[in-house]
């Protein structure tokens, strides 16, 4: 989503910003003879100490910025369509999007969702998925659980997990004009607003009955 990703470009130099004001502070807050110990690594004054990240060059040969991408790398990982947090990221996360001029960066029919389950990472931590959600007419779901007449738990043909969805006559008629008017994006599955799928929808399905297959979290 091109809002989406205008607004994590807004974070990241909103977190470079950030950093960069906490490093002031912390410079003014340093005892003065530590200032002149460092000074002859950094030519000697004040300002060397607050030098940005040095700026890297394009295939052009072009300066290019890096201080906002490496603000963003320090708290975001990238994972195919989302964006993942260390577990002990989650509550700086949950403040920082919590924040008013945060939440103005993105559109506002825009939520954020943790997904259930976490993915083991090498350094001992685990690391959360986050989903942005876009909210339908008068910021609800477009289709909440009432609909759904019956649900199971299978598997497909190739093994996987597979949950079929059957609803009723409201929820089908919904069910067919959102995937209609959404092929090739996904969907989220939520449940007491953690996301447990977000299965790419790939055709009209009319009938009421649905199966998501796959890596259900």
């Amino acid at each position: 989503m091109n809002d989406f990703g205008a607004g994590i470009n807004a974070l990241g130099d909103y977190l470079a910003k950030e950093e960069a004001a906490n490093k002031i502070a912390s410079t003014l807050n340093t005892p003065s003879s530590a200032l002149k110990s460092d000074s002859s690594k950094t030519g000697g004054s004040l300002a060397g100490q607050l030098t940005k990240t040095p700026a890297k060059k394009d295939s052009a040969g072009a300066k290019q910025d890096t201080t906002a991408g490496s603000a963003l790398t320090k708290l975001f990982i990238p994972i195919n369509n989302t964006l993942g947090v260390y577990r002990k990221d989650t509550a700086r996360v949950n403040e920082l999007f919590r924040r008013p001029e945060v939440r103005a960066m993105f559109p506002a029919e825009l939520t954020f969702a943790w997904y259930a389950k976490g993915i083991p990472a090498i350094n001992g931590d685990e690391i959360l998925q986050l989903e942005a959600l876009k909210k339908g007419e008068g910021q609800a779901a477009p289709l909440e659980g009432d609909v759904i007449t019956d649900a199971a738990q299978d598997y497909d043909q190739s093994g996987r997990p597979e949950v079929t969805m059957s609803m009723n006559g409201t929820g089908a008629r919904i069910w067919k004009n959102l995937t209609a008017a959404n092929i090739g994006k996904r969907i989220a599955i939520v449940l007491d607003n953690y996301v447990y799928s977000a299965p790419t929808i790939n055709g009209e399905i009319s009938g009421g009955r649905s199966s998501i297959s796959g890596s259900l979290q």
